[in-house]
C-alpha cells in the first residue's frame, strides 16, 4: 500500500520515531510508476512477482530479493496471490559515503539477487534480510505463514508496530546490516558483471567498453553534481564522442544524460530539503541549478510540489 503519493513522487511514512519502514503484504494489488527518495528492497515470499524499473522488466519468484536503487522510477504489478516483504529506508544521512554513491551507480536501476544468479552469497542475502525483519517486527513475525492469514490481521500487525518505537539502539543494528546487505550486493553485482565481461570480451568488447564508460560517467555525476556538468565534456571524459555517448548512455540507463543528472540533483535536494536551516536559494547553488526559480521549477516538474512544499509535507510526516 502506498499511503502518500503526490503525483508519481511517494512520501515513505517511516515507523514512528524512526527512518525505516517493513510492510509485509499478501493483498493483491498494483503500484503505478512512482519514485521515492529511499532504498527499497523487496523479498518475495511465495508466490511470483513482477517488476517493471527503469525501463527493465524483473519476474521475480518466492525466495528472490530486488533492490532498487533510490530515485529510481518503478512499478509493482498485480499478483492473483502470494506473500511479500517491502523494506525502505532513508539512506540521506550517510550522504558523506562516497562509497554508497559508488555502490547505487553498480546497482541502479535494480539488482535481481536469486539463488541462481548468486549462488555462493544468496544464503547470506537472505539470512540477512530476515535478521533485519526479525530486529524490525521481533523474532515471532517473519516465519507466519502470512497467506493462512487474513489481509486485515496482517495489516493489524504491521500498523501496530509502525505507530511503536523501536527499542534500545534497534534502529542502528537495523542499519548495519543494512548498509553491509547493499555493500555486498554491489560488491557481487561488479564481480559478476566483470566475470562476465572477461568471458564475452572477444565477441562484446564493445559492450564491455560501453558498460565501463556508462559506469564511469555516473560515477562522474553522483561526484560533480554540484557543477556544472555538460554531455559534450562528460563523454570526452570516458573517451567517446558525443553522439555516441548520447545514444549508449540513453540505450543503457533508460533515460538521457540530463535526465540522470536532474534526477541526481533532485535526489539529493530533497536530502537537504531536511534540513530547515538550509535556504532554498542555498539548496539550488549546491545542487548545481543555475537559480532558485531553475531549481524550484524542475523541482515541481519532478515531483509536482514546490521545494517548500516538499519540505513542509515531510515535516508533517515526521
Amino acid at each position: 500500500m502506498i499511503e502518500h503519493l503526490s503525483k508519481t513522487h511517494e512520501l515513505v511514512h517511516f515507523r514512528n520515531n524512526t527512518h525505516i519502514l517493513i510492510r509485509n503484504n499478501i493483498q493483491s494489488e498494483a503500484y503505478p510508476p512512482h519514485w521515492h527518495n529511499e532504498v527499497e528492497i523487496v523479498l518475495v515470499r511465495s508466490g511470483n512477482l513482477q517488476i517493471r524499473c527503469g525501463g527493465i522488466d524483473y519476474s521475480m519468484q518466492a525466495g528472490d530479493i530486488l533492490i532498487i536503487s533510490p530515485a529510481s522510477i518503478h512499478e509493482i504489478h498485480r499478483e492473483a496471490k502470494g506473500s511479500r516483504i517491502y523494506l525502505q529506508a532513508d539512506l540521506s544521512g550517510f550522504a558523506f559515503l562516497q562509497e554508497l554513491r559508488t555502490a547505487f551507480s553498480v546497482l541502479a536501476p535494480a539488482a535481481l539477487i536469486t539463488p541462481q544468479t548468486f549462488p555462493d552469497s544468496y544464503p547470506m542475502f537472505l539470512d540477512s534480510y530476515r535478521r533485519i525483519h526479525n530486529l524490525y517486527f521481533g523474532d515471532d513475525v517473519y516465519d507466519m505463514d502470512f497467506e493462512a492469514m487474513e489481509s486485515k490481521q496482517l495489516i493489524a500487525i504491521d500498523h501496530n508496530v509502525t505507530a511503536a518505537s523501536l527499542p534500545f539502539l534497534r534502529e542502528t543494528q537495523i542499519y548495519s546490516h543494512l548498509l553491509n546487505f547493499i555493500a555486498s550486493a554491489a560488491i557481487n553485482v561488479r564481480e559478476s558483471s566483470q566475470k562476465d565481461m572477461a568471458k564475452n570480451s572477444s565477441a562484446s568488447g564493445s559492450l564491455a567498453r560501453n558498460n565501463q564508460a556508462i559506469q564511469d560517467a555516473c560515477n562522474i555525476v553522483l561526484t560533480e553534481f554540484s557543477e556544472p556538468l555538460s554531455l559534450g565534456s562528460v563523454a570526452e571524459r570516458v573517451g567517446f564522442s558525443k553522439f555516441h555517448f548520447e545514444r549508449v548512455f540513453k540505450e543503457n540507463m533508460c533515460m538521457t544524460f540530463y535526465q540522470y543528472v536532474t534526477n541526481v540533483r533532485i535526489s539529493h535536494s530533497k536530502t537537504l530539503l531536511a534540513d530547515p536551516s538550509l535556504s532554498i536559494t542555498d539548496i539550488a547553488v549546491s545542487c548545481g541549478f543555475s537559480s532558485s526559480s531553475s531549481f524550484s521549477r524542475t523541482f515541481r516538474q519532478e515531483t509536482g510540489n514546490t521545494p517548500s512544499d516538499f519540505r513542509n509535507m515531510r515535516q508533517s510526516l515526521m
